[in-house]
Parts: C-alpha cells; structure tokens; sequence
C-alpha cells in the first residue's frame, strides 16, 4: 500500500489557486461529475488531491485540446461553407 503523507496533500483552496478558479468553482465542477477537477482521494467526508495527479492532470488537459460544445441556432456561413466544400469532396 501506497504511504501518502496527508501534508502533501492539496485541499479545495490550494486545488482551485492552481487551477485559477474560486474554491466554489471546484465544489461545483466535483460535484457535477464532469472533467472539469482532476480525481481527487476521498477520506470519510474530506476531499484531497494528490500534486502529481493534479499535474498530470493538467498536462493531459494541455496536449488535448477541449472539443467545441454544440452551439445552438443555425450554422454560420463559414460553416455552411465548410460543410459544402466536404460534401464536395465526397
């Protein structure tokens, strides 16, 4: 079993001055489920996160870039535009 020392261990406020959010920013993004904080290490009711998750964490985050959210409305020109051109092609 892993010996983690529990002081180098990174609390929400610690966590979010990285992340450069509000620590109420983490709490929201934790508790919606999404990718927006890196896996923490739960004890009883605490939540903790380990240095070297965080940062490998944000590498991955680096070297993918974030897919662009479905906007909604009509397409734009460039994108009606983009889509012809590969309609074309086909």
């Amino acid at each position: 079993m892993n010996n983690i020392n529990l002081e180098h261990l990174l609390n929400i406020s610690q966590l979010a001055k990285i992340l450069g959010k509000t620590p109420q920013a983490v709490r929201t993004d934790m508790y919606r489920g999404g990718s927006g904080t890196p896996p923490p290490v739960r004890m009883g009711r605490t939540v903790r996160w380990l240095p070297s998750t965080v940062m490998d964490w944000i590498h991955e985050r680096e070297e993918k870039p974030t897919l662009q959210k479905n906007r909604r409305g009509a397409p734009t020109k460039a994108e009606r535009i983009k889509k012809l051109r590969l309609d074309l092609r086909k």
